[in-house]
Order: structure tokens, then C-alpha cells, then sequence
């Protein structure tokens, strides 16, 4: 269900009733009205947070299921469903660090990439199509790009370009009307310039004249 088989999540779960009934964890009752979705993602996120790494997996498949379900198809809610649900996720991890699980563990090293990184490097994974277990044509990943806000388009066109290009480009398709350069690229590039050369100017130390 996680990576987008629906049927075949349903086809398990089905069989799951038929080999122990309608109780669940904690003798909780299944209702008929609930669907997959709701099982799996109450179920699932709970038991993910226990380890940093499978809450990372987690959120990455919220969010390929947000861009290729949802934002792929033109279907907003479908991507605010898995999206809010990747979130949420991020934000009760960070909150908590994982130390209810393991209470004398580094903080820092249990934290997870901040949230404005998590979507533009899954965003650009699902581009340069490595969606685990699935192949995305070129021409969704297309559609994808043209339906994503500029903000985020900005953040990882530099990446994606020379290899979205190029597989355009051996598919005999026009590369810059696969991936049209977001508007005001320059800008944003030299913006990025200037805080990175502020960060590298922290970063070194001060000579006794500069003190």
C-alpha cells in the first residue's frame, strides 16, 4: 500500500480477516467503514517511529504517493492526504527525537533531515526516476514538474537537469520543454551563492587584524 499496489494491499488484507477475524491489536474492533488507507497509515506510522531509518522510508513513500497518485494525476487531495500524513510524521519524530524509544540516546543523531531538505530531495529522486519498485515514464515525471510550485522547481532543477536531459535527449524528445528552467534561475542561483559565501565567511577563522 505504501509504495502505490493498492489491490494487492487489499488482497492481503482481505485474507488477513479471513485468518483472524475482525479483532485487532489491543482488542481493537476492525470496523467495515474503515478502509485500507486508515489501517495502514495508523497502524504503520506508529510502529515506524520506533527506528529513525524505517520513519525516513515511511515519509519517503507518503511522498511518492503524494506526487504520483495525487500531484500526477491532477488529484490535489489525494496529494494533501499523503502529504499531511508524511508530515506529520517528520514533525512527531523531530518533536521527540525517537528518546521515548531510546531515552539515552544523542538527540542529534536521531533527528531527521529538516523538512524543507526531506521534500526537495525526495522530489528530485522521484524526477530522476528511483522510485523504489516503480518506473515513471518521462512524460509523468513532465507533468509532475510543470504542476509543482516554482519555489521547489528552483530548489532542484541544478540537480536533475543533466540527467533529465539526457534521457530526453536519447528518447528524441526536446529536453527543454520536458524540463523547462524555472523562472528566475539566475536569481535564485546567485542568491545561493550569497549564502553560501556568508556560511564559508562563519565558517573561517578570524585572523588578529580581522579580530
Amino acid at each position: 500500500y505504501m509504495y502505490g499496489d493498492e489491490q494487492e494491499a487489499n488482497r492481503y488484507f482481505e485474507r488477513w480477516r479471513k485468518l483472524y477475524g475482525s479483532e485487532f491489536r489491543h482488542r481493537k474492533k476492525i470496523e467495515e467503514k474503515w478502509v485500507m488507507s486508515d489501517l495502514a497509515m495508523n497502524q504503520v506510522k506508529n510502529e515506524t517511529r520506533m527506528m529513525q531509518f524505517n520513519t525516513m522510508n515511511f515519509i519517503d513513500a507518503m511522498l511518492y504517493r503524494a506526487f504520483l497518485d495525487g500531484m500526477a494525476q491532477g488529484e490535489l487531495d489525494v496529494f494533501n492526504k499523503f502529504f499531511n500524513i508524511a508530515k506529520q510524521l517528520h514533525d512527531e519524530h523531530q518533536e521527540t527525537k525517537g528518546r521515548e524509544y531510546n531515552p539515552d540516546a544523542d538527540r542529534g543523531r536521531l533527528e531527521l533531515m529538516p523538512w524543507k531538505l526531506v521534500v526537495p530531495y525526495t522530489y528530485a529522486e522521484i524526477l530522476k526516476n528511483r522510485v523504489p519498485g516503480r518506473r515513471i515514464p518521462l512524460n509523468v515525471r513532465a507533468r509532475i514538474w510543470r504542476m509543482t510550485h516554482y519555489g521547489l522547481r528552483r530548489m532542484v532543477y541544478d540537480i536533475i537537469a543533466p540527467a533529465i536531459y539526457a534521457e530526453a535527449e536519447q528518447l528524441g524528445r526536446n529536453p527543454s520543454l520536458v524540463l523547462p528552467e524555472p523562472p528566475d534561475m539566475d536569481v535564485y542561483r546567485q542568491q545561493q551563492r550569497g549564502r553560501r559565501d556568508q556560511f564559508e565567511g562563519r565558517r573561517k577563522p578570524q585572523t588578529v587584524k580581522q579580530q
